[in-house]
């Protein structure tokens, strides 16, 4: 299957096993793994991502529900921020945040890892050598390997893209490095997956030559680095943001983001071959002259075929478009639309078999709603949107989504009503074709939570993180399905 990976805030993931998960239009979140993920944005694109091999369970078993959420940090000196998680065909998941420390000033990026042997989440570690004011919370994107190996990748307020990766052999990270130099002007948006084999292609945004641009840069697992930031786009004529890339299990990888043409904001793509080692140069997968196109999303299956979503603004009218790319004519196909009715933003997941969910969620006239559609390959296409949940009165948050390897996923989203913010779940079952009841999950009686972010292993269990406060402090958060 494929791993996505995005920038800070919407959702969006993927995993080698399982699928892809992608989501974006502003929320606080990413994810991706090899299980199925899904991921957000923030302030640039949406997240990270892994894929998982071999295709996973060819059934998922029944489901218990939601367990009791779990603390998955141990920091009592400042708040924490933006949690992303990634999880891989065997369940082993990995999730980072921003943490605040007691100067109020310097910021950390911490790990923990679950194992899915003992069932249990890790002691969190720093990926980051600490003294570094970074001036703001710092937006991260993450990624893991079918054995466990992890790339996580960073904003530095200084002005970098930094990284740093896990071995899973000595159980142990390496020394974080930049992968956008110091000093480069307004880095942001940073996104990254993986393949089977642990090799990473992470994207993010930077300004230069007076307009902002697209780079990549990829981790061999063998050199154990990353090489030279390549410039994914050539085009003068306006700003390029919101990257998103999707990584499948051959190590072949796709890219994209919007990109403004001197008279509209267009959605273009790059792809990389892991056989030649090169990347085919950007093209335009969607140029409707009558609107502005943005925020795209993107997941890749086993055979390279690709999926991007993203939301179209008419006359302030946002609607979802989807279009994909086929490996055998090497093309992409005719953007087509979801859901006719307005949109706010949308999150996407493939599976490594080809299946995928798009997740949307758009204002009612008293509260808001969360729709889904289904792609079940070329010959049926995308299927007519269902609702996930409908609410009068509250207003939900940028839902992240998730698919296992069975075409089975999972939804998860901020629900706002009144003062509070809730958390809240529903499970898509492929035997009934349908979306379950919507339930709240963690502690919704309290303290108000942030949007979360979601991913899922080869066997269907799904894993969730976000951070909620206890009356002082943020606090990072997890929950399983299984």
């Amino acid at each position: 299957m494929s791993t996505a990976g995005g920038a800070s805030g919407g959702s969006q993931a993927a995993g080698a096993t399982a699928g892809v998960a992608a989501s974006a239009a502003g929320g606080d979140g990413e994810v991706s793994g090899e299980g199925g993920v899904a991921a957000g944005r923030g302030g640039g694109p949406g997240a990270g991502g892994s894929q998982p091999e071999d295709g996973g369970a060819a059934g998922s078993a029944p489901h218990k529900g939601w367990s009791v959420p779990t603390l998955i940090e141990d920091f009592n000196g400042g708040n924490t921020a933006a949690p992303r998680v990634a999880v891989n065909a065997m369940g082993v998941a990995v999730a980072t945040w921003s943490e605040q420390e007691q100067d109020q000033v310097t910021y950390n990026l911490r790990s923990n890892r679950y194992d899915p042997l003992s069932k249990r989440w890790g002691s969190p570690q720093s990926l980051i050598v600490l003294g570094t004011p970074a001036g703001s919370w710092i937006p991260s994107s993450v990624a893991v390997d079918v054995t466990g190996n992890v790339a996580a990748v960073w904003q530095q307020q200084t002005g970098a893209i930094r990284a740093n990766c896990y071995d899973a052999t000595s159980s142990s990270w390496g020394v974080d490095q930049p992968i956008a130099a110091e000093g480069t002007y307004d880095a942001s948006a940073p996104g990254v997956a993986m393949d089977a084999a642990g090799n990473a292609v992470a994207v993010w945004r930077a300004f230069g030559d007076l307009r902002y641009n697209i780079y990549a840069s990829r981790y061999d697992a063998q050199s154990k680095a990353w090489d030279a930031a390549r410039l994914l786009e050539t085009a003068s004529a306006g700003f390029a943001s919101f990257p998103s890339v999707a990584v499948n299990a051959a190590g072949n990888a796709v890219a994209v983001w919007d990109q403004y043409d001197g008279s509209h904001e267009n959605i273009y793509a790059n792809r990389y071959d892991a056989q030649s080692k090169t990347w085919s140069g950007a093209g335009l997968i969607e140029n409707d002259s009558t609107g502005e196109a943005y925020t795209p999303l993107v997941g890749v299956d086993a055979p390279g075929n690709s999926l991007a979503v993203w939301t179209l603004s008419i006359a302030s009218v946002r609607t979802i478009f989807a279009n994909r790319y086929d490996a055998g004519s090497a093309s992409w196909g005719t953007p087509v639309q979801l859901d006719a009715s307005s949109a706010d933003g949308v999150g996407l997941a493939v599976n490594a078999s080809g299946a995928a969910v798009a997740i949307g969620w758009s204002r009612t006239a008293t509260g808001s709603r969360l729709w889904a559609n289904r792609y079940a390959g070329p010959a049926n296409g995308w299927s007519t949107s269902q609702i996930v949940r409908d609410s009068p009165a509250a207003t939900l948050l940028a839902p992240a989504v998730a698919i296992d390897a069975s075409g089975n996923a999972v939804a998860v989203w901020a629900q706002t009503e009144g003062q509070m913010t809730t958390l809240w779940a529903s499970w898509y079952d492929t035997q009934s074709g349908s979306w379950g009841d919507a339930s709240p999950i963690g502690n919704n009686t309290r303290y108000s939570v942030s949007i979360p972010q979601v991913a899922i292993d080869g066997s269907g269990n799904a894993v969730a993180v976000w951070t909620q406060s206890d009356g002082k402090l943020d606090s990072v958060w997890s929950s399983r399905f299984e």
